[in-house]
């Protein structure tokens, strides 16, 4: 494929705020990348595998409950848009923005949470090629019950 040049920037932002007797957390980040190959057969192409743009964000709140469990529940967004998938410049990664969301109680190791990936329920390509195609999973959702030592 040759060399290649790229760039890129990212910024991330976390803010912790007592809210309720509970704790929310939240960090929103995001990036721009950019490139092109320099040398060789694709010069002048973009790098593949390589999106314009990534962003995130996880929101989390937890609460006391009573015999020293705490509920918690999380939001996490994450989403790419732009970019090649091959160096021949085609297909196009696929844009994507998925939400996922998980709630629950947490008491010493113990943790029961339900849980939903997601969401909307989007669907896209995280590969496309001649004689293959595979999609991104649907919406699923289920209940974990786990013990951490």
């Amino acid at each position: 494929g040759g060399k290649a040049q790229i760039w890129g920037i990212e910024a991330e932002a976390t803010v912790n705020l007592p809210i309720a007797g509970g704790d929310l957390v939240t960090t929103i980040g995001g990036s721009r990348q950019e490139g092109k190959i320099t040398s060789g057969e694709f010069e002048g192409a973009l790098p593949p595998q390589l999106p314009k743009w990534l962003a995130s964000a996880n929101i989390h709140y937890s609460h006391p409950l009573a015999y020293e469990a705490k509920g918690f529940v999380n939001l996490l967004y994450s989403a790419r848009w732009g970019g090649v998938q091959e160096i021949e410049q085609t297909p196009e990664l696929h844009d994507y923005q998925i939400v996922n969301l998980r709630a629950g109680v947490q008491r010493g190791h113990w943790e029961l949470a339900a849980y939903a990936n997601n969401l909307t329920d989007v669907t896209y390509l995280t590969f496309e090629a001649t004689s293959a195609r595979r999609w991104s999973q649907p919406r699923t959702y289920g209940a974990q019950l786990l013990y951490r030592w």
